[in-house]
């Protein structure tokens, strides 16, 4: 078992941030994180029990299952849980994220992440998904702050003007 912990702020609105972790997912989740060959983007159902996996880009459904989500909180949380990639090592887990308005008085998001995963990991597995969660946060950062997608390609589906 392992749990790992990052957080960021991110210089927007929670309603911004939400829309850009949820809506935008494909603009800011690399595309070092898909599983199976021929899948190129991922998807996100907003629902609870919707599943977060990824697919190719066809109309097809079926795809590389990473989650599915477990609670949502509009634009405060959003917990999913699956194997996110851990199938090698017989793995699953939870990924938490928690968003909260900055006390700094400006308009920004604080982000909480928790990823708790259960299985037999080797110390470099852990390192492998705290290295990919702070990148990941940072894509997020990036793309709501700078407009800069560093994902599998900038989604169409999010607008952040319209946030």
């Amino acid at each position: 078992m392992f749990t790992i912990k990052a957080a960021t702020t991110i210089h927007a609105s929670r309603e911004r941030v939400f829309a850009a972790l949820t809506r935008g997912i494909n603009s800011w989740w690399g595309r070092w994180f898909l599983e199976t060959e021929g899948t190129d983007q991922f998807n996100l159902e907003l629902r609870l029990g919707g599943r977060f996996y990824a697919h190719s880009g066809s109309k097809d459904k079926e795809g590389s299952l990473l989650g599915l989500v477990i609670a949502l909180q509009e634009p405060n949380l959003i917990r999913l849980q699956g194997p996110f990639g851990m199938g090698p090592w017989g793995g699953h887990g939870t990924v938490e994220f928690e968003l909260s308005a900055s006390k700094t008085g400006a308009a920004a998001t604080n982000i909480q992440l928790k990823h708790t995963a259960w299985g037999h990991f080797e110390p470099e597995v852990q390192q492998h998904y705290e290295t990919g969660w702070k990148g990941l946060l940072f894509n997020l950062k990036e793309l709501v702050e700078a407009r800069k997608a560093l994902g599998t390609y900038q989604d169409p589906a999010l607008d952040l003007d319209k946030q």
